[in-house]
């Protein structure tokens, strides 16, 4: 009886090391359930200490692939990137599929708008009449990750309704 117990502590002796790891990653950054796993099996633990540490960890609700996804899409409105920069950012997180595929969905309607403003910003209306600089202007966009018929549409959008309120301001006068 004494060899199991002696068993039951050389196996929770193993555990922390993995769990103390875990939460020492998560506290730099978010990550995925999946990515999680994968730098604790970079580091070397055990498949039944990973699982041991990923288990209370998704008890406690430090790991939610749900909420790192809408921290993702957050972050794409905020910097004014698209759909397609949204995608490699969610599979370079390890994000499952179908939240991934949720999350570039609630950002595409979303889409036209950010690529207005990014539009109005960078370029203001008058400009964007310029060939040339209606050029520069879709490339931005595309690095951005927006696509094509988005890119035409704000363009379009934007040429028509004229110049916005970023265009009236006169930065040059004191």
């Amino acid at each position: 009886m004494p060899q199991k117990s002696t068993t039951q502590h050389e196996t929770a002796a193993k555990q922390r090391p993995c769990l103390a790891h875990a939460l020492r990653l998560l506290t730099r950054r978010a990550l995925s359930d999946q990515a999680l796993q994968q730098e604790l099996a970079q580091a070397a633990y055990a498949p039944e200490d990973i699982e041991a540490a990923m288990v209370q960890i998704r008890a406690w609700g430090y790991i939610n692939d749900e909420r790192l996804g809408e921290s993702v899409v957050a972050a794409a409105v905020r910097q004014k990137k698209g759909p397609a920069w949204l995608r490699q950012q969610l599979g370079k997180r390890h994000v499952p599929t179908s939240i991934a595929s949720r999350c570039v969905d609630a950002l595409q309607g979303d889409a036209q708008t950010l690529a207005q403003e990014v539009l109005l910003r960078r370029f203001g209306a008058a400009k964007l009449a310029d060939a040339r600089t209606a050029l520069r202007a879709m490339r931005l966009l595309q690095r951005r990750g927006f696509d094509g018929s988005t890119i035409r549409q704000a363009l379009q959008t934007v040429r028509q309704n004229g110049p916005g309120p970023a265009d009236e301001l006169d930065l040059d006068e004191p």
